[in-house]
This record gives structure tokens, C-alpha cells and sequence, in this order.
């Protein structure tokens, strides 16, 4: 596994019609790690989002997409970890959700080399707390936004794919 990516990374390139396009030009045909829950989670909320396009060509793509990578199970150390970072960054205070701790942990804990989010207050938290949690400093500079990942894909990737594709999405 090559990398993690959040909720909001999967639910926005979704709806985008580019979840394939943006992960393939980050991280080529590897397998990435995503939250066990996160099929429900997003799939309820491209239901209850009112979005221009094809919700259920969303959620096609969501799905397809999930059952091609790893579903991630977090361990008992991971959740502990995970609830430290919660509890640290409620002292801060930063916000830092659930899901990002927990993907956070699993990051630190198994030494993969990224994880992609598309929480922008997630990354501030992050960059806050890797100066308080020792075990989180192996993450450092291992945390890449959406916008990274478009930028990434239309540099290095199939620009006029990733076009035809987010056209898709209007």
C-alpha cells in the first residue's frame, strides 16, 4: 500500500468523476488505504448532497473504486494513538477529526509514505501536533492536500483524461 486517503479526498474526487485520474497520477497502479467505514459514510453523503451531475454515476465510481484498494481496520494501539491525537488537539485547540486521527495513527504506526487529505484544518492540526505527539513525527511533510493532487495529475498525469473526466462531472 502506497498511501492513505481521507473521506474528503474520496467523497470530492467522486464527485468530481476524478478519483481514479487523481490516485493513479499520484501514486501509479499501487493499492491505497482508505477507512473501512468510508463506503457508507460517502455514499450517504453524495445521497444527501445536492450536486449538479449524475449522484448515482458518484456513487458508481466511489464503489469501484473502494473495491479495487484496502480497506483499512485500525488496531487497538492505532485507536489508542488516535484518541491521544483527539485528546491533544482539543487542548490546542485545532480541529482534527475522527477520521484523520485515525488515519494519522495508522500513517505513523505502519510507516506508510503519505497520506491525502482534503481537509485543509486537518493538515493545520497535523502540522501543530507532530510538535507535541513524539510518535506522529514520522509523518512530517508526508501530508498532501487536493490541490497537490490536481496539480500532480495535470503535471505528470494524462491532463486531457483528467479533462474528459471532470467534465463528466457537470
Amino acid at each position: 500500500m502506497t498511501v492513505l486517503v481521507d473521506n474528503d479526498i474520496l467523497l470530492k474526487s467522486a464527485c468530481y468523476r476524478l478519483l481514479a485520474e487523481l490516485v493513479t497520477a499520484n501514486c501509479g497502479t499501487d493499492n491505497v488505504g482508505y477507512l473501512a467505514g468510508a463506503r457508507f459514510v460517502i455514499s450517504n453523503r453524495i445521497r444527501r448532497t445536492t450536486l449538479r451531475g449524475d449522484a448515482a454515476a458518484m456513487e458508481t465510481e466511489l464503489v469501484s473504486f473502494l473495491a479495487n484498494h484496502v480497506a483499512i481496520e485500525t488496531t487497538p494501539e492505532e485507536q489508542a494513538l488516535a484518541a491521544a491525537l483527539e485528546a491533544s488537539a482539543q487542548r490546542m485547540p485545532v480541529n482534527l477529526d475522527t477520521g484523520e486521527s485515525q488515519l494519522l495513527a495508522v500513517m505513523a504506526l505502519r510507516t506508510l509514505p503519505s497520506l491525502f487529505t482534503g481537509d485543509k484544518r486537518a493538515i493545520i492540526a497535523i502540522d501543530r501536533l507532530i510538535d507535541v505527539v513524539e510518535e506522529i513525527v514520522v509523518v512530517s511533510g508526508k501530508v498532501i492536500c487536493l490541490e497537490q493532487l490536481v496539480k500532480r495529475a495535470l503535471t505528470q498525469g494524462d491532463a486531457v483524461a483528467i479533462r474528459i473526466a471532470g467534465s463528466r462531472s457537470i
